[in-house]
């Protein structure tokens, strides 16, 4: 995650109060899966979706994934719903299990790419956000891909304003370093004359 020092542009798009645990559980497979029934919640999910009805929704997703905890697409858009409850930190949760089941699910990828540019961790967002494009191009993500990159920029080169402050901080140490050695053992030699007379 990022700090207030690794960005000076004040991003509007952060969420005040992150999501914590417990988030919606990850049915695991226990046996065939009801298609017939995740089937019947997922049509009930859509419906709710349009009418903007995310928690019911979610809720039914929910009950769709218990049927069929094998499909990676509902598990992106229960992440989607989550993500529109004001609730990143569970929609990561949910892509990290979509992605289990699908790695190349640019579905999951967006919506994982948005939670995180909503937790302002800018880095995994522009990279789930650029691969999400790769597979699947969409302009409303490559617009928020922008202005993530942009978040992105001025943190590394904060990063890099930083490691030559430290280098040069590094490098001047030392030469006061040796000055001192070369001062100490400069002061311990003899001076003048032969030993002995």
């Amino acid at each position: 995650k990022t700090t207030d020092d690794d960005v000076s542009t004040k991003d509007d798009g952060l969420i005040e109060k992150p999501d914590g645990p417990p988030y919606p559980a990850i049915p695991t497979s226990s046996g065939e899966p009801d298609y017939a029934a995740a089937s019947e919640f997922k049509s009930q999910a859509r419906a709710f979706e349009a009418d903007k009805k995310w928690q019911e929704a979610m809720d039914c997703y929910t009950k769709c994934l218990n049927a069929n905890p094998q499909s990676g697409l509902t598990f992106a858009r229960r992440a989607a719903c989550l993500l529109e409850l004001g609730r990143p930190n569970a929609a990561v949760n949910d892509c990290e299990a979509a992605l289990k089941i699908n790695p190349d699910s640019s579905k999951a990828k967006k919506i994982r790419g948005h939670a995180y540019r909503l937790l302002g961790e800018y880095e995994k967002a522009l990279k789930d956000l650029s691969e999400a494009n790769r597979y699947d191009f969409d302009p409303k993500t490559d617009k928020l891909r922008k202005v993530v990159q942009e978040f992105v920029k001025e943190i590394k080169a904060k990063r890099q304003e930083k490691e030559a402050k430290e280098r040069e901080e590094r490098r001047k140490r030392a030469e006061s370093q040796r000055k001192k050695q070369q001062s100490s053992s400069s002061s311990r030699m003899p001076t003048g004359g032969m030993p002995g007379m």
